[in-house]
């Protein structure tokens, strides 16, 4: 899981598709690793570590974002913090025992 996709950039995000690749001995991106990615790339920009040159958005990546089999969900309805930090709390705890029985 990870939150703020937005601020991860696509090097980084080739990075993790090569780990993944090189622990799961599976050389197509991200192949048996289930992602999810939350965020807003209106939102928040890549962090580069570099002081004067700006990352590549991680959907601009070279290796990773278009090979993966991603599939987008538009969330189109705003909710309060409280009622939305319940909800996030709640699917996440399904998520993980999902991915525990499977």
């Amino acid at each position: 899981m990870i939150d703020e996709i937005s601020m991860l950039s696509a090097t980084l995000l080739d990075n993790l598709s090569l780990l993944a690749q090189d622990i799961k001995g599976n050389y197509e991106s991200f192949r048996g690793i289930k992602l999810l990615l939350f965020g807003d790339f209106l939102q928040l920009p890549p962090v580069s570590n570099l002081w004067h040159e700006s990352a590549k958005w991680a959907f601009d990546s070279d290796n990773s974002w278009g090979t993966s089999g991603t599939n987008k969900i538009q969330l189109l309805r705003v909710y309060s913090g409280v009622y939305v930090m319940d909800q996030v709390l709640q699917i996440t705890l399904s998520i993980y025992k999902a991915l525990r029985e499977k």
